[in-house]
């Protein structure tokens, strides 16, 4: 009867890798394009230096939660095939605390927000710096899931709708002031 439920196991874990390899290599290939809006993450492409910078905090708040993820998912699943109960084991032994362990649930997630922070407000910080000597000043209203161009110098108003969202037109080599 011994043997019979060794070779149950060994199937069963050769089950358990093709699946893994299949479901791995599926996410992996889901991937592939030609087109390059993936390596963007979902962003358009940027027109402007700020657009540059705004798409780099994008992909490295990605990257960082990505890395977070896959650690995550990685500890979890080890921790289930590596402690899973086997046959004849008892109740395993109850421990009250664990304090290293309790300051890395703490710390580690407070040092990820702080990151976060400085490079939000780093760009931040150099994004909403305002330029006095602008010629245009466009008023921006977002609304409805959508957005509204206001140019009141020259009374023109263009409302976006979610299936059409509006364009914003602006002057070649002029500064313009976004309110």
């Amino acid at each position: 009867m011994k043997g019979h439920s060794h070779v149950k196991s060994t199937v069963r874990r050769k089950q358990i890798r093709t699946v893994s390899a299949l479901l791995l290599g599926t996410v992996l290939l889901s991937g592939c394009s030609i087109d390059n809006e993936y390596g963007r993450l979902g962003m358009p492409e940027p027109a402007t230096e700020e657009g540059n910078r705004i798409l780099s905090l994008w992909q490295g708040s990605w990257l960082a939660a990505l890395i977070v993820g896959v650690l995550v998912w990685g500890l979890l699943i080890w921790a289930i095939v590596a402690y899973r109960r086997k046959e004849g084991d008892g109740m395993p032994e109850q421990t009250r605390y664990n304090v290293p362990l309790e300051i890395l649930y703490t710390v580690a997630p407070l040092l990820m927000i702080l990151a976060l922070f400085y490079f939000t407000q780093r760009d931040q910080t150099i994004l909403t710096k305002v330029d006095d000597s602008s010629s245009h000043s466009v008023n921006v209203v977002g609304w409805r899931w959508s957005w509204a161009f206001n140019y009141e110098e020259e009374g023109v108003y263009d409302v976006g709708t979610p299936g059409e969202p509006p364009v914003l037109w602006l002057p070649v080599d002029e500064k313009v002031t976004f309110e």
